[in-house]
């Protein structure tokens, strides 16, 4: 049911450095609570309300066969009304999320072995009031690349 029009807004901001091994990167989001206008139903309407501020930075190592890297992000809290009724509308916590990634190439260069980390920090995040909880997650792997000349 299209009840009405919203008016968001907010600013972005990025950067990313380069150097022969490292890449740096950061970001910030500032996000405006948005409006509904318009609202062509008889219902008053709750809208979801994004995260106000998010902030995420990161650094990759890359040197010969090894690539490592660490992410850091910060989601402040929304409020999320687009499921069912009521009671199952409202606020996520904020949170802080750690991820991880270590990547070898192997000598036959076709091979990589690599292990990942999600929420380092098991905090057992939740991006919606509704939707699933996630918390550390460990895997590895191993990967073939087929290469054609």
């Amino acid at each position: 049911l299209n009840a009405g029009n919203t008016r968001q807004g907010g600013l972005e901001l990025s950067a990313r450095f380069d150097w022969p091994s490292v890449t740096a990167r950061g970001s910030y989001t500032l996000q405006a609570t948005p409006t509904l206008k318009d609202n062509t139903t008889p219902y008053p309407l709750q809208i979801n309300r994004p995260a106000r501020n998010k902030a995420s930075a990161g650094v990759t190592y890359a040197r010969d066969a090894w690539t490592a890297s660490l992410d850091v992000t910060y989601t402040d809290r929304a409020f999320w009304a687009d499921v069912l009724t009521e009671p199952f509308w409202g606020y996520t916590d904020s949170l802080v999320n750690v991820d991880a990634l270590a990547r070898y190439q192997l000598p036959a260069k076709a091979w990589r072995v690599w292990i990942s980390a999600t929420d380092l920090l098991n905090r057992r995040i939740k991006s919606h009031v509704y939707g699933d909880t996630i918390t550390r997650r460990i895997m590895a792997g191993l990967d073939w690349q087929l290469r054609t000349r």
